[in-house]
């Protein structure tokens, strides 16, 4: 389908520069659009670009768009079928592959990228700006500012809900966490962390220091439950954050009840099957029975308290 698209796109606008003296000008299937007047023409794939002294001119079949002049194109963004335009008195103009629509006019931004890298979600509808060193986002197709550009630092991710998408935004040292529509979904303060998105049990957000996970949680009071980014992973075995194993140089840790019961010391934690006990744990290959009041129960034994 993208093949013929191409060829369809090819045949319809088949465009062809022609030279008269030292000027050139532009025919669309044999038919002069742009006169001979223009100092340079460049075709870029479907979109032509005509030089006139110093500025450049949308040179598409809709001739009312060869009127902006501009500083230069950009066809960085050509993957998502957008070339963007650097006004002469500044602002962008963001267009199609061919220049005939324009989608946003003279937006008040320094540049304009796709996120790439910066996250885990992917929207051909989405930018990244940036303005005076900070970044915002804009949905292009709706010409709508969803996040302003004040920020230091901004990440897209794959939000629990199907085809959502959530931002970690950075402003100094205040972190948060925002949704599609730009509203604060949790925020706090730190030097330490780098991303958040997240949890797999859609109850909570991953923490990321460098290689390290945390784990963050708002509580019903507006306090946080929070994990420091110190683990090599952590997981929710029953997908609740009242049973949290902690992993850290292949030694597993536990969290029950959002209290740290157990620190990484042991070869594997999992649920226990009885109601007197938390959880099953094996030390020295030995198995453990986790009492809730946090003493370990040899199989065979009496309650034996193990410093943790």
């Amino acid at each position: 389908m993208t093949i013929l698209f191409l060829i369809v796109l090819s045949v319809v606008y088949g465009q062809e520069k022609f030279k008269n003296g030292e000027k050139y000008g532009l025919k669309y299937n044999g038919i002069v659009m742009y006169n001979a007047e223009y100092d340079q023409i460049v075709i870029h794939e479907y979109f032509v670009a005509g030089k006139k002294e110093h500025l450049w001119y949308n040179l598409s079949p809709v001739e009312k768009n060869a009127i902006t002049p501009y500083k230069k194109f950009d066809f960085s963004l050509s993957e998502s079928l957008i070339v963007v335009g650097l006004r002469k008195g500044g602002g962008l103009d963001v267009m199609d592959e061919t220049g005939s629509n324009i989608y946003l006019e003279n937006g008040d931004f320094d540049k304009l990228s796709i996120f790439g890298a910066e996250g885990s979600y992917q929207n051909d509808d989405l930018l990244l700006v940036k303005k005076n060193g900070k970044f915002g986002v804009i949905d292009w197709t709706k010409q709508k500012t969803v996040l302003p550009p004040i920020y230091s630092k901004i990440k897209i991710h794959k939000h629990c809900h199907p085809d959502s998408y959530i931002f970690f935004t950075q402003k100094g040292h205040e972190l948060a966490i925002v949704d599609h529509n730009g509203d604060e979904v949790m925020s706090f303060n730190s030097r330490l962390v780098q991303d958040m998105y997240p949890a797999l049990n859609c109850n909570g957000f991953y923490l990321k220091k460098g290689i390290y996970y945390g784990f963050c949680q708002k509580q019903s009071n507006g306090k946080y439950f929070l994990i420091p980014p110190k683990y090599d992973d952590i997981s929710f075995p029953t997908g609740s954050t009242d049973f949290i194993v902690l992993t850290k140089n292949d030694k597993k840790g536990l969290y029950f009840r959002k209290q740290l019961v157990l620190k990484c010391r042991y070869e594997e934690i999992w649920e226990a099957d009885s109601p007197y006990f938390v959880a099953n744990v094996r030390v020295n290959g030995i198995l453990k029975r986790l009492h809730p009041n946090g003493m370990l129960l040899l199989p065979n034994e009496q309650y034996i308290y193990e410093d943790r």
